[in-house]
């Protein structure tokens, strides 16, 4: 009976026939998705409800009831049914984690055996329990979709590569979504559509600025979009905040949104971003800037992005935002070389300082390729001479480790290098690298690269006094960063050493000197911002928190570090160390029982990028615990 308008005649005819057949034997109708059943069926069913009174009818209707409301048919007849005194109503809950693994690997055993634990863990989070979900995701990866677990796309990321998002949705969970979306009044579906092209969680006052709506409007929008299981709300430091309940409803949304709609939404969601107090990460807005169709304004941002992941060790996320820069300087060599070199340069001294020397070649000789007609090009020279270091050095030939005059770009790449090498521990190599790099410099005309570079330079020599524990030559030396950078360098890099200063005096225990530093870090942090920055600017405030007795604050603050963990990526080692802190606040509040059960559940938990150091700290700190409380296990 689906979408035709019945008569009365046939509904009637239905009901008596069923009822004759019941004289005959018992009858069980069952009808799923009762939520999008026509008036005429629900008509039928609420009146065979009526006769169940007195015939052997058992009538089964299945239904969503976040796609039900008490104005709608379905709610009309289900209230019609519950007068009769004989409606039993089933609650099914979404599934568990263990029961959607389980029911993934029962519906494909061949998928089973290919599926990694962590790859079920995702299946999970992206059907968040729901049956349908999590049995048509199996099927669709059977079909030879099973790379796309990794996607950044459905993992809520920025994806500069491939923005058709139509690979990564099931065909089934397209068309329900569709269905369900068309059943919205256009507000409503519009809203959902804005809210799809946005990164992670979901500012209600964004939503304010972008919507049309009142105040009060939208919240009865938001609210109904939440009781349909559109959308739910989250409290985050005491914000409203809302995201998808399903990360493949959001792609599905999204899949219903047109390039050119796309490049409208992000030019004005950029225009209320700039204009307004709402702080995004430098990620999300290369992400909205490239999507907006100005490719070369991302390369900043990109650039940023790309220095941020690979100082925090994420080498690829880095080298994806620092190839999507690059990609786009080659686009604009021949037009712009002056600064779509600089980029290119950036990108290749990243690959040289990882190692992927095979990969930094083929970008050379991509930029040559494009610059073969033009003679009169400056900067081929130094692209040459570059890449003939590199085809040496993918020889295992003797490389001259001197910097001819001029080649800035060489001592940069050994900078990034020394800098690699500190971060792995090895403080000789590093030390070896930088000092090199430091007596080239000297030879090099002090223009603004030059200057720039001799203040990263000195505040990598920084960083290495730090480790060393020369905290006096930590001072002078990153001061005189500080000097080269605050007319040369880019706002993270200024964030970076004034946080390297803080830690610097607060190791001295010099809290006074360590705010001054801290407050100027933050003064950067509002026209440059970084969730990870902002929150090591929080593990240092708690820690002088701490030291003063302040133990209340301290615990706040570290506690706002942890929970940002958990909206940005952090170093295992940066979150371990964090909680060591709290383990002594709760100490030195005499709450040992909660001290305790925090470092064991720490200790039990995945050690594998933690320092020794930490760990060792960690079991003193508990091994004293025990001791003098006379704690158990």
């Amino acid at each position: 009976m689906g979408g035709r308008s019945d008569s009365k005649e046939l509904i009637e005819g239905l009901r008596q026939w069923i009822i004759a057949l019941s004289k005959v034997a018992p009858v069980m109708i069952s009808i799923d998705d009762l939520h999008w059943a026509s008036n005429s069926v629900l008509e039928l069913f609420a009146r065979l409800a009526q006769d169940a009174k007195k015939a052997p009818i058992l009538l089964v209707g299945i239904f969503r009831t976040f796609e039900m409301r008490t104005e709608d048919s379905i709610g009309a007849a289900l209230l019609n049914i519950a007068r009769t005194g004989r409606l039993v109503r089933f609650e099914l809950s979404q599934l568990s984690e263990t029961e959607t693994i389980k029911l993934i690997t029962t519906s494909s055993g061949k998928l089973a055996e290919r599926l990694k634990e962590e790859d079920k863990s995702r299946l999970y989070m992206y059907s968040s329990g729901v049956p349908l979900y999590a049995v048509e995701l199996t099927h669709f990866l059977e079909e030879g979709n099973l790379e796309l677990l990794g996607d950044p796309r459905i993992e809520g990321q920025p994806d500069f590569e491939n923005q058709d998002t139509k690979t990564l949705v099931p065909p089934l969970i397209s068309t329900i979504t569709r269905l369900r979306l068309s059943n919205l009044p256009a507000e409503d579906q519009k809203l959902l559509k804005d809210a799809s092209l946005l990164l992670g969680n979901i500012p209600y006052p964004l939503l304010l600025e972008l919507s049309d709506a009142e105040p009060g409007d939208l919240e009865n929008m938001l609210l109904k979009l939440e009781n349909r299981n559109f959308l739910n709300h989250i409290e985050v430091h005491d914000a409203v905040e809302f995201r998808f309940t399903h990360r493949m409803i959001k792609l599905a949304i999204a899949q219903n949104v047109s390039t050119l709609e796309r490049r409208r939404f992000y030019s004005t969601l950029i225009d209320i971003l700039k204009s307004s107090d709402f702080k995004v990460t430098s990620d999300a807005m290369a992400y909205y800037v490239f999507l907006s169709g100005d490719r070369l304004g991302s390369i900043p941002m990109l650039l940023s992005s790309a220095n941020t992941w690979l100082l925090l060790g994420d080498t690829q996320k880095g080298l994806m935002h620092s190839n999507t820069a690059c990609r786009i300087a080659l686009e604009n060599l021949q037009s712009d070389a002056e600064n779509a070199v600089p980029v290119i340069l950036n990108h290749t001294n990243n690959l040289v300082s990882l190692g992927k020397f095979k990969e930094a070649l083929d970008v050379y000789n991509e930029a040559i390729s494009q610059l073969e007609k033009d003679l009169a090009s400056k900067h081929k020279p130094e692209l040459l001479q570059l890449r003939d270091l590199l085809k040496g050095k993918l020889k295992e030939e003797p490389v001259s480790v001197s910097t001819p005059p001029g080649t800035l770009a060489l001592l940069t790449m050994r900078r990034a290098m020394a800098n690699t090498r500190l971060m792995q521990g090895d403080i000789k190599g590093a030390l070896d690298l930088i000092t090199s790099v430091e007596k080239d410099l000297e030879d090099l005309p002090p223009d603004p690269s030059t200057m720039r570079e001799t203040g990263m330079t000195l505040q990598i020599q920084g960083k290495i006094c730090f480790q060393t524990d020369k905290y006096s030559e930590t001072i002078r030396l990153t001061e005189n960063a500080l000097t080269m950078l605050a007319t040369h360098g880019t706002r993270a890099e200024l964030i970076e050493t004034e946080r390297l200063l803080a830690m610097t005096f607060l190791k001295m225990e010099n809290y006074k000197k360590t705010r001054e530093a801290l407050k100027r870090c933050r003064n950067y942090l509002q026209l440059y911002v970084d969730a990870y920055e902002q929150m090591l600017c929080d593990i240092i405030e708690a820690r002088i928190h701490f030291a003063e007795g302040d133990l209340v604050n301290s615990e706040a603050l570290l506690k706002n570090a942890l929970r940002a963990c958990e909206l940005t990526f952090v170093p295992k080692s940066v979150e371990f160390d964090a909680m060591i802190e709290l383990v002594r606040i709760k100490v030195q509040n005499e709450r040992h029982t909660e001290a305790l059960d925090l470092a064991n559940s720490m200790l039990e938990s995945d050690l594998t990028d933690v320092t020794e150091d930490s760990v060792n700290r960690l079991q003193e700190i508990r091994a004293k615990l025990l001791n003098s409380k006379g704690l158990t296990e």
